[in-house]
């Protein structure tokens, strides 16, 4: 048969355990309040950043600051330049948020880049005539790995002006230098609508893409 006073004794224990729980949950709640109502209040000033964002002047208010010459003012020669109003075209702009969409965080995305910038002639090879081959021409995309920005794939958004003979054998030639070079390059039709799962089939394929190299001619 159980102690009736043990019995009671642990019941007391465990009211007196249960009041002092109860007891320490209270007090960490009003500590947690009163922080958070000090930091409201700024009694706990944040960690300042340590950079200002800046922000660049409108080129209108520029032009103006140039044309009323204020105190330290640089003065230029005339040039016959101006800003575009879009570094992208729509069309270009459009399939540029849409490729961030489909690849996310793992890769940077650049627009209208040098191919001399992306890919190399090989020392000895033909070098100035091979070089020039390539110097004035880009790709629209290029898909970087985030962080190292190591070439990862080109991307030629085609349009109609695609369908021209000279412009198939110039893509001919392109798509051949990145093959040697080892860089995929997926050609992308421009459309009204993406299907994203569409489009990762045509990346996948040209990354998948296997090459076989001629003998280079005599």
């Amino acid at each position: 048969m159980a102690d009736p006073d043990l019995a009671k004794a642990f019941l007391t224990i465990s009211s007196e355990l249960l009041s002092i729980s109860i007891l320490i949950l209270a007090i960490v709640a009003i500590f947690t309040l009163l922080t958070y109502l000090l930091d409201k209040q700024g009694r706990y000033p944040k960690k300042a950043n340590k950079y200002i964002p800046y922000k660049i002047s409108d080129t209108k208010e520029y032009d103006k600051q140039l044309q009323n010459k204020p105190d330290g003012a640089v003065e230029i020669n005339y040039q016959p330049y101006m800003k575009k109003d879009n570094f992208l075209s729509p069309s270009e702009l459009k399939f540029y948020n849409f490729l961030k969409g489909i690849l996310g965080n793992k890769y940077e995305i650049s627009t209208k880049v040098r191919i001399p910038d992306i890919i190399q002639v090989k020392f000895g090879d033909s070098n100035y005539s091979s070089f020039n081959r390539i110097k004035a021409k880009h790709v629209d995309f290029l898909i970087c790995r985030n962080g190292t920005m190591e070439p990862k794939m080109a991307v030629e958004l085609d349009g109609s002006s695609h369908d021209l003979l000279s412009r198939q054998k110039r893509d001919k030639f392109v798509d051949e230098a990145f093959a040697n070079a080892g860089i995929p390059i997926a050609h992308i039709k421009v459309s009204k609508e993406y299907d994203g799962e569409e489009i990762i089939k045509q990346l996948r394929r040209a990354d998948k893409t296997k090459y076989v190299v001629k003998q280079k001619e005599d």
